[in-house]
């Protein structure tokens, strides 16, 4: 199959929305699979073919249900599983999202969200989100992962929004809360040029904050919309 290369391609979902009766583990773990498998489809026998093989069998074999201790294993080894919980509470709040194919993928863009690429990550140092800023290929996401997350750089502690997702706790009204809180604290840190936070970035363009801005003030008006 012919790579796809245009940044903004909208691509037919391979996850339907899921039923929120469904077990959360099968639904969170099938949509991690299904997102590998889509890139897989659109790459070809090319040299990341064995790369992404190797990610769709790592993830059929993986258990998210053994408790807090392991949890920190998948944070540390499966971006994937947080990418999936992300699709899955953009598509429960009818936000308009595509995944991106592995060209796209290999170059930061994760996903399309009204068409504009955003790259999501799990990972707050500073080092990777300075490459991913200075990449500029799509806007930079902070995914959040403790319920009392107020800030990027806060590590967290006690409840998980992973955890409280398999336990049916987490709503997708307060997961874009969550999203939202760390992001807008995330923009500060970038547009403060005097910042002696840890976090002092450079070279950042005023088109990608316009961008970031953009982005986090889309989704505060979906945020709106259930409040």
């Amino acid at each position: 199959m012919k790579k796809q290369q245009t940044m903004y391609t909208t691509i037919k979902e391979p996850v339907e929305q899921q039923s929120v009766e469904e077990n959360p583990k099968d639904i969170l773990l099938n949509t991690a699979i299904s997102i590998a498998e889509h890139r897989l489809s659109t790459i070809g026998e090319t040299a990341s073919f064995g790369t992404v093989l190797e990610k769709l069998q790592r993830l059929n074999d993986l258990e998210i249900d053994r408790g807090k201790a392991y949890e920190e294993e998948i944070t540390s080894k499966h971006g994937d599983i947080y990418e999936a919980l992300f699709f899955v509470y953009m598509q429960r709040l009818g936000i308009p999202i595509t995944i991106s194919t592995d060209y796209e993928d290999m170059k930061g863009t994760d996903f399309h969200i009204c068409y504009k690429p955003i790259d999501v990550t799990y990972n707050p140092e500073s080092e990777i989100l300075q490459s991913k800023i200075e990449r500029n290929h799509a806007t930079v996401l902070c995914l959040p992962k403790y319920m009392n997350q107020k800030s990027v750089m806060q590590d967290g502690s006690g409840d998980t929004l992973l955890q409280a997702f398999l336990e049916k706790r987490l709503t997708p009204q307060k997961y874009l809360e969550k999203i939202l809180t760390v992001n807008n604290d995330f923009r500060k840190i970038l547009e403060d040029k005097n910042s002696f936070s840890i976090y002092a970035f450079d070279n950042v363009s005023k088109t990608y904050l316009h961008h970031l801005q953009h982005t986090l003030g889309y989704l505060s008006r979906v945020l709106e919309r259930f409040q």
